[in-house]
């Protein structure tokens, strides 16, 4: 039946002469999404890195490849296409925290650093303020630290560690035990907050509503839908590592969106996309590939 329904897309969307319209063209466009590569990124191989995006600007730095850590940290302006070093992370060099962002700063958790031939998990916390290229250590995270994911939703800013979860009050520098995810991983869309999960090759979609602080799961899909990176853009939750997918909270479907366009399959890799070198700008998401694959950066717009 799949195959039918795109037979007859493709001959709607034929013209008599036998020509694809250009409308048509533009529809798929808007509904699937299109990945488009952009300037690498210049700074050294890395996994675990630190991403945001504040103010019509996407970050990336510090991390670490092959036990190598870094301190430093980029600036994108998807303007200009280009990349332009900022000032140095002042703490003991790390990799894999999490990453919020309240009042146009953004806030570095948690995470490891190397130590002994190994790692060892951290709970320091950084404010880094771009209007003045500034860091600013903060009160120390009461969370176990180590690995570490953010978010933010309109001016309000979460970390999830080691199953559960923190709002922080940068006013106070204090941090509010919330009510985590069951499981999976949390994205936001359109200032909403969902979680993605799977259990039982089954694919969940959660809501979480701050002023209760409770979850509500609004679909559950069987088979599962194909994981790798999760992102919010718009009003949709996109999902997936070459092929993806998308959920509509509206309408609670889930359907295709465009596969990545730079996949290159190796058989010890789940995904060349790296989820920690991720951010949205406007109406547009950034995602890097992992360490082993190089410094490429990808746009995924509709």
């Amino acid at each position: 039946m799949r195959h039918f329904l795109l037979s007859v897309r493709i001959l709607l969307c034929l013209s008599t002469l036998g020509f694809f319209t250009s409308g048509c063209d533009k529809e798929e466009a808007a509904t699937n999404g299109r990945w488009t590569q952009k300037a690498d990124f210049p700074g050294a191989l890395r996994q675990g890195t630190f991403s945001f995006a504040v103010d019509g600007k996407g970050y990336m730095g510090l991390g670490q490849y092959i036990g190598n850590f870094h301190k430093d940290l980029w600036a994108y302006d998807p303007a200009a296409n280009a990349w332009s070093p900022q000032a140095e992370f002042p703490g003991i060099p790390k990799a894999n925290g999490g990453v919020l962002v309240v009042n146009g700063k953004a806030y570095l958790v948690a995470g490891v650093v190397r130590s002994e031939g190994s790692v060892a998990p951290v709970r320091d916390v950084w404010e880094y303020d771009p209007a003045n290229d500034r860091w600013t250590e903060k009160k120390t995270f009461p969370g176990t630290g180590g690995y570490a994911s953010g978010f933010s939703a309109g001016n309000t800013g979460y970390i999830s560690n080691e199953g559960k979860l923190w709002q922080y009050v940068p006013e106070t520098d204090e941090w509010l035990p919330k009510t985590p995810l069951p499981s999976g991983v949390i994205v936001v869309a359109n200032e909403t907050i969902y979680g993605v999960s799977d259990l039982n090759d089954t694919t969940q979609v959660w809501q979480y509503a701050p002023q209760t602080d409770a979850w509500e799961m609004i679909n559950s899909t069987s088979p599962a839908v194909p994981g790798g990176v999760a992102f919010g853009l718009r009003n949709r939750i996109i999902v997936g590592s070459e092929a993806f997918s998308q959920f509509d909270p509206a309408t609670k479907k889930w359907q295709e969106a465009e596969p990545f366009a730079g996949h290159q399959p190796q058989p010890s890799v789940h995904t060349p996309l790296d989820p920690r070198k991720s951010f949205v700008i406007g109406d547009k998401a950034y995602i890097g590939t992992s360490g082993r694959y190089g410094q490429a950066l990808w746009e995924f717009a509709y």
